[in-house]
C-alpha cells in the first residue's frame, strides 16, 4: 500500500472516530441514505443545519468522500437541508425531521420537501430504517 493510501485511510478513520463521539452523527446516516437512493445529488452544494446551527466539522469531513459540498449558512446558499434533533420513540428507535429546500432568488420563499426518518442507534452508529414524507411545501 502506498504512503498516500495509508494517509487517506488514517484521515478517513480519524474523521469517523471524531464523528463517533459527535451527537450530530445521525445527519451523516441520513445524507448517505438520501445520496444512495438518489434523492439528492452527492455533487451539489448544500447548507446543512441542526436546529438552526451549522453542522460540525466532523460531519463535513465525513461527507467529503461522496463529494457533497457543505457550506456555512451565512453564504446564502440556495439549497438547504435543515434537521431537527432525534426524538426517542417508545419502541427504542428515533424519529428525525429534515427536509430539502431551495430558493430560486434571494427574496423568494423556499420550496421543498418535509421528511421524517425512523432511525436506530447501536454500537455501530446510526442506521436509517425508513423514510416518509416528501410533501412538497
Amino acid at each position: 500500500m502506498s504512503l498516500s493510501a495509508v494517509g487517506l485511510l488514517v484521515g478517513i478513520f480519524t474523521s469517523f472516530s471524531a464523528l463517533a463521539s459527535n451527537e450530530d452523527a445521525f445527519v451523516v446516516a441520513v445524507i448517505r441514505h438520501e445520496v444512495a437512493n438518489r434523492t439528492i445529488d452527492g455533487k451539489s452544494a448544500f447548507c446543512i443545519s441542526i436546529d438552526g446551527h451549522d453542522v460540525s466539522e466532523a460531519v463535513i469531513a465525513s461527507l467529503r468522500d461522496i463529494g457533497l459540498r457543505v457550506m456555512p449558512s451565512q453564504t446564502g446558499c440556495d439549497q438547504r437541508i435543515p434537521f431537527g434533533k432525534p426524538k426517542a420513540l417508545k419502541d427504542g428507535t428515533f424519529e428525525v425531521s429534515y427536509g430539502f429546500f431551495t430558493s430560486e432568488c434571494a427574496n423568494c420563499s423556499p420550496q421543498g420537501h418535509a421528511m421524517f426518518a425512523t432511525m436506530r442507534h447501536d454500537m455501530n452508529g446510526w442506521h436509517v430504517l425508513t423514510v416518509r414524507g416528501g410533501v412538497w411545501l
